[in-house]
């Protein structure tokens, strides 16, 4: 194809040669130019994807984030809470406020009196009151010594 014929008259094949060696190099300069502006647009299409989960995971991380600076929240952490029951028949304990309390344990003033499965039986200043596992705290935390 691009190959010169030396019995056809020398010159002008030679410039037949080099009319075809020229047209093929086009050829695949296009080819290599409009493959690349493809991939370029590709490469384009995936970064964008890539931004766009980038800032919806921070987005979702900002929003769901529970170790914020206290002084950003709005309201102070609810004392009180029971976030679990740790169950046993022999030495069942309870987690208040992030603190392993038993049977006879304080915090904030309030006494542990039983331990179930699901519920703890609390006690201050002679006021009982059963309450449940992330049930939120009745107004008895809250009453002075």
């Amino acid at each position: 194809m691009l190959g010169f014929d030396e019995d056809s008259g020398g010159k002008s094949s030679f410039k037949q040669f080099l009319a075809r060696l020229t047209a093929l190099t086009l050829v695949t300069m296009a080819m290599y130019y409009f493959g690349m502006a493809k991939f370029d647009k590709v490469v384009e299409q995936v970064n964008a994807t890539q931004k766009e989960q980038i800032a919806m995971c921070e987005a979702m991380y900002e929003a769901a984030d529970p170790w914020q600076a206290s002084e950003d929240r709005e309201e102070e952490p609810e004392i009180g809470r029971v976030t679990g029951v740790l169950y046993s028949a022999q030495n069942p304990s309870v987690v208040i406020d992030g603190e392993i309390l038993g049977i006879g344990g304080q915090i904030h003033g309030v006494t542990v009196t039983a331990i179930g499965r699901d519920s703890v039986e609390l006690e201050k200043q002679g006021v009982r009151w059963t309450q449940k596992v992330q049930e939120d705290p009745p107004d008895h935390w809250k009453q002075k010594k």
